[in-house]
């Protein structure tokens, strides 16, 4: 039984010989013939390829980092010139993730729900376009975390509402604690 590890190295050395062939004895000139060299298809239609890829994963690097330090209007911007770029349906959520990550920050100055469920939509109807992209699992994936952020942030809402009562009731109980005591010392 052959160790795992040799399975590889024994499989390289069958592609090689298959590859090669003994040396001539004599020159001989041969046309150019490519053997034993893979065929690459690249599928074009929506798919981000070579400098175009590197480009929107920095632009979106960048449009988070601005973020991520409180830039939100530079953010917002990058975001809104990756979309009007259109490198591909997989950039284009991520970027409106980006958008709709920015408008539901409570410390953004320009904090939207509104415009954080305009981008679900959007979001939604660029996937309903791509029926077709090979890329559209992906993105579904990314709507499904933008609703799941609107869902959270509503929520939010309702633990910073009950958390103000708890703490209007915190106060009025130390408060009357305080009364308490001074009643207490006071006899």
């Amino acid at each position: 039984m052959t160790p795992r590890f040799h399975l590889p190295i024994i499989f390289t050395l069958l592609l090689l010989q298959a590859c090669t062939s003994p040396a001539p004895s004599e020159p001989v000139v041969l046309e150019p013939v490519a053997v034993c060299e893979p065929e690459i298809r690249v599928v074009e239609k929506e798919v981000v390829v070579g400098r175009m890829a590197s480009d929107a994963v920095n632009a979106l690097n960048e449009a988070a980092r601005l973020a991520f330090v409180g830039d939100f209007a530079g953010a917002k911007e990058l975001y809104e010139e990756i979309l009007a770029n259109q490198y591909g349906l997989h950039v284009d959520a991520l970027a409106l993730w980006g958008l709709a990550n920015l408008a539901l920050d409570r410390e953004n100055p320009d904090y939207s729900r509104e415009d954080a469920a305009t981008v679900e939509k959007a979001l939604s109807g660029r996937l309903s376009m791509s029926q077709d992209d090979p890329l559209q699992h992906e993105a579904r994936l990314v709507l499904s975390t933008v609703k799941s952020l609107l869902i959270a942030d509503r929520g939010k809402d309702t633990v910073v509402e009950e958390n103000r009562l708890l703490r209007g009731e915190l106060a009025n109980r130390e408060e009357a604690i305080d009364r308490l005591r001074e009643l207490t010392v006071g006899q």
